[in-house]
């Protein structure tokens, strides 16, 4: 996605929910740790499954594997093959603060609209994807 996993998140994988756990912080009991977990064998026959990503802004995702591919040399990561649009930007508060962010850096005539765009890093397009960065990142997710 993009963000930076500062935040609490879960995958809910017919009904079984794996996360970040912490022992001084879990009181959760139904929350299976996701350290060490292999993505392809938790989700075994299944192909979709939700994702929520901080637990404040409440980002909810669905995630279907449409399929799997044949390789001439077998990898042991997910890569990417097509995608559409930019990640949110972390902490912009949910669906309804990222459209008001868009809204508001789209028209520099906002009182907001430079400081939303120094928040971002200085510029931001909604419609940009890189598909190189994100299988970059995916290369260390272990299926």
């Amino acid at each position: 996605m993009g963000w930076r996993d500062n935040h609490l998140h879960e995958f809910d994988i017919v009904g079984l929910r794996y996360g970040m756990t912490d022992p001084e912080w879990d009181m959760d009991l139904e929350l299976i740790g996701e350290a060490r977990k292999k993505l392809l064998k938790v989700l075994g026959h299944r192909r979709k499954f939700d994702y929520l990503y901080d637990f404040g802004d409440s980002w909810l995702l669905r995630i279907t594997l449409e399929r799997t591919l044949s390789m001439i040399k077998p990898q042991h990561y997910a890569v990417c093959v097509a995608g559409e649009n930019a990640c949110p930007p972390e902490d912009v508060g949910g669906v309804r603060g990222y459209y008001n962010f868009l809204h508001v850096i789209s028209n520099p005539d906002y009182e907001e609209h430079e400081e939303m765009l120094a928040w971002c890093g200085g510029s931001f397009n909604p419609l940009h994807f890189d598909i190189d960065a994100t299988n970059t990142v995916l290369k260390h997710i272990k299926l």
